[in-house]
């Protein structure tokens, strides 16, 4: 990615990251990665529906990103579109076993 040119902090018009397009597709290796290149606050970045990387591992159903963000910090509860929290997203997308995560880890 880097070596190709790709600028990993910075989002594209919708404010879509890399890292959340990593979590969107469950690329648990690119999410570590990313994080190994970019300021840990890279996490905290909002698309313009206001979701985070955390958003988008919650819509993917990806118990291993999520476990990466929440090791880096991400905040659990964090609210997105529509104040969707990531329990909120991943119950609506049947990922029953990311609401168990989420519920384990302090996720409301």
């Amino acid at each position: 990615m880097k070596s190709k040119g790709a600028d990993l902090k910075e989002g594209d018009k919708t404010k879509t990251t890399p890292l959340m397009l990593a979590c969107l597709t469950g690329r648990a290796h690119n999410v570590t990665y990313i994080l190994s290149q970019v300021d840990v606050n890279n996490i905290k970045s909002k698309d313009r529906n206001s979701m985070m990387a955390i958003h988008y591992a919650a819509l993917k159903g990806s118990i291993e990103c999520m476990t990466i963000l929440k090791e880096k910090g991400a905040d659990l509860n964090a609210t997105g579109k529509q104040s969707m929290t990531p329990i909120m997203i991943a119950a609506a997308h049947g990922h029953y076993d990311c609401v168990k995560f989420l519920l384990k880890n302090g996720g409301k």
